[in-house]
């Protein structure tokens, strides 16, 4: 079985499920200078109407670098917040249970093809968010060398982010 990279975010035909404030937050986050950012994701937290009033322009059309006036940290912040914010988390209770269970399967081929099968059964746009999110957080944790950016920090931090607020893993 050949392994197929995941296609050019560019041209990815699932990028209209993606909401402009995710997508344009990411694109900020993708530059070099935030890269190099420690703890990107970490403290300090701006306040929740510095947040609301960048996204608020991010959602009228004004970029993500002028609504957050080159600070990358507040870009950070408000892209986390956002993603907390939607109506229900980007992976659900039932979700996150099987994908928790999934990961459990002691054989790798049989985890990977249960972690798949569960990410096939969530919604398109849920989908199509955590693609774009995924590949951002791939790409810090490789490239940035600066403290709190790699894949330990990054996955305690959007755990939370992401899955419900009380998950539950199954015993």
């Amino acid at each position: 079985r050949v392994v197929r990279p995941s296609p050019p975010l560019a041209s990815d035909m699932y990028g209209e499920l993606i909401p402009r404030p995710v997508e344009s937050l990411i694109a900020c986050l993708e530059q070099p200078s935030a890269m190099g950012t420690p703890a990107l994701f970490g403290p300090p937290d701006p306040t929740a109407r510095q947040i609301n009033e960048v996204i608020e322009a991010i959602a009228a059309g004004v970029s993500a670098e002028s609504a957050c006036s080159n600070n990358v940290r507040l870009a950070a912040a408000c892209l986390a917040a956002y993603i907390r914010k939607l109506p229900e988390p980007l992976i659900s209770s039932p979700h996150y249970e099987r994908l928790c269970s999934a990961m459990d399967v002691e054989v790798y081929a049989e985890r990977i093809a249960a972690v798949r099968d569960e990410v096939s059964e969530m919604g398109e746009s849920h989908q199509a968010v955590l693609h774009r999110l995924f590949n951002l957080l791939s790409k810090l944790s490789q490239r940035s060398t600066a403290p709190g950016n790699g894949p330990e920090d990054l996955a305690a931090y959007w755990t939370a982010m992401i899955t419900p607020l009380t998950p539950t893993k199954p015993k």
